[in-house]
């Protein structure tokens, strides 16, 4: 719950004291390690999940790439969150059955540093505070504003307007100051996004979506199945997210193999879901992601 609104650092260092209590418990019998990679494991796996700020981010990031590539096709939030609950719950059976077991028993660790990071949470988590009139109309905007996205998306209301009537009733109402809302902006976010929403009608226009196509259709000429297809569309996100940035690797290639979809005759907003997959779900090696 905790990391489909905040940052995955954020939750994590919010999580450590409540990990380390955990950890000291000589009934329980759990090593630090044993809690802390299986829990970044359930969160990692299960952002997207909830109707919340992320999965909207998502939904409109990849519905402007649709958009610009000339297709009709529209990604909803409701399927875009449906569709990540069979992936979370695995990952929560995968590690609550198995993977805190191949965790190491002794954790060794830098006492200082960990109470230099409880301190870091405890005040991150005091700043976060409000007062009690604020807070729950916090919670009344908050609520409203998610609804008014999902509920808005149906008869075609455009969810940034939602949020951007949301963000605007938190600075008017007092909830937020001007410098926390201008701080809460994701601005590496929307600089990637604008940056490349450009490259999406480059490979519209220059036809590098065709070419994509007929390369992919002449490596899978063998593989008649869609799934089959969709498998190997997989695997290069897949594997190029290990050495890029995830988010790099997502925003460079979306565009090229979702433009790629008709000649597999495969539904673009199937592709763009599968490289979602691909590019934010895939963590097998121990390298930049």
């Amino acid at each position: 719950l905790i990391f489909q609104v905040l940052n995955i650092y954020a939750a994590i260092a919010i999580l450590l004291p409540f990990a380390l209590s955990i950890s000291e418990d000589k009934d329980l019998d759990l090593s630090l390690s044993q809690i802390l990679l299986p829990t970044y494991m359930v969160g990692a796996y299960s952002l997207g999940t909830l109707p919340f700020p992320k999965a909207i981010q998502k939904v409109a990031q990849y519905n402007a790439f649709l958009t610009r590539l000339g297709f009709e096709e529209q990604l909803s939030v409701i399927k875009y969150c449906a569709l990540q609950i069979p992936m979370t719950l695995v990952a929560l059976a995968y590690v609550v059955l198995i993977a805190w077991k191949l965790m190491p028993r002794e954790t060794r660790i830098d006492l200082s540093g960990t109470m230099s990071v409880e301190a870091r949470a405890k005040k991150m988590e005091e700043n976060m505070l409000l007062s009690g009139g604020k807070e729950k109309l916090c919670y009344c905007i908050c609520v409203a504003t998610i609804l008014a996205m999902i509920v808005g998306e149906q008869f075609g209301f455009p969810t940034f307007l939602s949020a951007l009537i949301g963000a605007l009733v938190m600075v008017m109402s007092g909830v937020l100051t001007g410098s926390e809302a201008l701080g809460g902006i994701q601005w590496q976010a929307i600089i990637m996004l604008g940056s490349l929403l450009p490259m999406a009608s480059a490979v519209t226009k220059t036809q590098v979506g065709e070419l994509a196509g007929q390369l992919l259709a002449a490596l899978t000429s063998g593989i008649r199945d869609q799934r089959g297809l969709l498998a190997v569309i997989l695997t290069i996100p897949g594997i190029a997210t290990q050495f890029v940035n995830n988010e790099v690797a997502n925003a460079a290639l979306t565009p090229i193999v979702t433009a790629a979809a008709p000649a597999l005759k495969l539904n673009p907003a199937a592709v763009i879901i599968a490289m979602d997959f691909a590019c934010n779900k895939f963590m097998l090696l121990p390298t930049v992601t």
